[in-house]
This record gives C-alpha cells, sequence and structure tokens, in this order.
C-alpha cells in the first residue's frame, strides 16, 4: 500500500504539471503503473484488504476514472493485455497462473474492480440518482465492448451482491471526498476537457467516412457523460446510417444551430454549415478557429483547409500561419503549412 501511496502522490504532482502542459506524459504513465499496481501486476494479497486499504485502493479506481472519464474497456487497462481479450474464464486462469495468484482470489479481486469502475462512470453520469448495483453493472457492461461482455457478465455473477453493494457504498462515500487540487481545479478540469472535444471530432469524422466500433463506443460513453456534442454526432450517424435525406437535414439543422464557445464546438458547426451548403456561415465558423486562442492543432488544420477549398485564401495563409507558431505541430505539418503559405500567396500573385 505505500508504493500505491508513493504513486498516487507522485501522479497529483504530474496533474499539477498538465495544468501548464496538457502533454504532460508523466501523468500518463503513472496511472498506467497505479492500473496495474491495482490489477495485481505484481501480486495480490490473500489476505483481505482493511478497511482503510480498500478506501485507498477505491480511491485510485475512483481517481483512474476521473482521468479518464471516457476511456472504453477499461477491464483491459487494468490488465494490460497484449492480444485480444473475452475476460473469459480460461484466459483469466492462465493469467493467475503467470502471476502466481490463487484463481479464485484473483477472479473475486477483477469483479471487485469491475464493480468500483462501473459505479465511479455511474456517479459522473448527468442526472444520476441514487446509485445501486443494478447502474453500476449496467454502466460497466455500457463502457465494454461486445467482446467482453459475456466473460464481464460471468466475472461480475462471481461476486454477491451484499459484497457489491459494499463496495457502490464505500466508494460513493470516497467519491464525494473532494480529493482537493489539483484534479479539483479549473484549470485541470479544462486541459482535461480540450482534447476529449478533439477526440469527439476525429471519432465524428471517421464515423461519416464509415463504421468504427471502437469509435462509436466512444462517442456513446461521451453522450451519457454529456461530454461536447456527442449525442447529436451520434445523431447525425445514425441518420446517415438510416438513408432518410430528411433525418440528416434535420440533424444538420440543429448541429449548425448549437451554442458554440471552444474551437471543437465551431468546427462542427463548420461541418454542419458544410453539409447545408450555407459557405458564408461555415466561413464565419472556421473565422471563430483561427481567433480562438486555445484552438488545436487539428481545429487550425481544418479550418486551413476548409478556407481554401472556399476560395479565401488570405484567411486560410492566416490558419496555416498559426499552425507553424502552434507548440504542438509536427515536423511534418510544419513543412505542409510552409509549403501551403507558398501555394497560396504565389497563386494570389498569378491568379
Amino acid at each position: 500500500m505505500d508504493w500505491l501511496q508513493d504513486l498516487e502522490t507522485r501522479r497529483d504532482l504530474a496533474a499539477q504539471r498538465v495544468i501548464d502542459d496538457p502533454h504532460e506524459q508523466n501523468l500518463a504513465d503513472l496511472t498506467q503503473k497505479i492500473v496495474a499496481t491495482i490489477a495485481g501486476k505484481y501480486g495480490i494479497s490473500s489476505t483481505p484488504a482493511t478497511p482503510q486499504e480498500r478506501e485507498k485502493i477505491l480511491r485510485s479506481i475512483d481517481k483512474n476514472r476521473q482521468l479518464s472519464p471516457t476511456m472504453p474497456n477499461m477491464m483491459a487497462e487494468y490488465l494490460g493485455y497484449e492480444e485480444d481479450s473475452t475476460l473469459s474464464e480460461d484466459q483469466l486462469r492462465r493469467i493467475a497462473q503467470e502471476k502466481g495468484i490463487d484463481f479464485q482470489v484473483f477472479q473475486s479481486h477483477l469483479a471487485a474492480i469491475a464493480v468500483a469502475d462501473g459505479a465511479s462512470f455511474s456517479l459522473k453520469v448527468p442526472g444520476a440518482g441514487p446509485l445501486t448495483v443494478e447502474d453500476a453493472t449496467k454502466n460497466i457492461l455500457f463502457t465494454h465492448d461486445e467482446d467482453y461482455k459475456e466473460g464481464l457478465n460471468r466475472l461480475l455473477g462471481t461476486l454477491p451482491d451484499a459484497e457489491k453493494e459494499t463496495l457502490i457504498q464505500t466508494l460513493t462515500r470516497v467519491a464525494k471526498t473532494k480529493t482537493g487540487p489539483p484534479l479539483e481545479s479549473d484549470g485541470f478540469q479544462k486541459a482535461l476537457a480540450d482534447p476529449i472535444k478533439t477526440e469527439i471530432q476525429k471519432a465524428f469524422m471517421i464515423l461519416l467516412d464509415g463504421d468504427n466500433r471502437g469509435k462509436q463506443l466512444f462517442l456513446k460513453i461521451c453522450g451519457r457523460l454529456g461530454l461536447g456534442n456527442a449525442d447529436l454526432c451520434l445523431d447525425v450517424i445514425s441518420a446517415k446510417k438510416a438513408g432518410g435525406p430528411e433525418g440528416i437535414l434535420s440533424t444538420w439543422e440543429k448541429l449548425a444551430a448549437l451554442p458554440a464557445v471552444a474551437p471543437a464546438d465551431w468546427w462542427l458547426k463548420a461541418v454542419a454549415f458544410k453539409s447545408l451548403e450555407d459557405e458564408a456561415s461555415e466561413i464565419q465558423a472556421l473565422e471563430k478557429i483561427i481567433a480562438h486562442p486555445d484552438a488545436f492543432v487539428l481545429d487550425l488544420y481544418s479550418a486551413a483547409e476548409g478556407l481554401e477549398r472556399l476560395g479565401k485564401p488570405d484567411l486560410a495563409i492566416q490558419a496555416w500561419e498559426k499552425i507553424i507558431a502552434h507548440p504542438d505541430a509536427s515536423g511534418d505539418l510544419y513543412f505542409a503549412a510552409n509549403e501551403a503559405i507558398k501555394r497560396l500567396k504565389l497563386a494570389h500573385v498569378n491568379p
């Protein structure tokens, strides 16, 4: 337990640094170590944990979900799979043998982690009422691909409901205790939320081009948590699959009418205006991205391409210039931006 506490202390310090540098890699590395430690990578004691030790473990599980609220297939993260997983009994027996852990102890431990993570996720769903075993079970299954559900259902069935109830009550109490800075700070919450909005963009565009089960699950998780415009993105995808032009049109109109604050919001509106063939509104939305001080490289790249397509070379150059100045621009993107600026300026001189 001392090792887990040391990792948590180091993770809190890394989380503080994320406020200034959203790409602080140490936070992710420490979280992976904590996840592995909890899952028994370094062994699991056959002696039952004390109430204090159990609370510390549950606090870590809740913090893992707090730091990765949209993470699908969390049980795979805990086990650190490097292969296709089903959470089958045979597979868990093999892993327990490799780790030198009693199978029944290992299985009960994993079931408790699954219940705790399902409960933690449930507490983060907007408008959630008093938490029940059914809620936790429903949400741990909801956040996993179909490939996991048979094995996960079997695993959950090995833990008596009374134990699940005790776990849920304890985790609920622990989760309500503020962790304090930096996780509760506005700066950290913003550093956590902004990349999720960008990931929603990426998932949406991938799904517009075709099926992708992982991205579909990610958007569903975001939608359940009320994050970004994930629900409307899913509506568009569903309408597109259904093939009804009227339904798609209605959904694009809803998306276009959304209030926008962050660059990702304006990007989604630009996509909607493009589909509605409203070029003037699309240009305005892309201009909002360029002017936003917190625009990500992906937002600016989308704006640059869109404005060039719309015949607005001066605005496109502005977007490319902001990409060059952006601290997250890769070498390839930096080169592409310079080439685009040369091309656009040359075309402007020699129309």
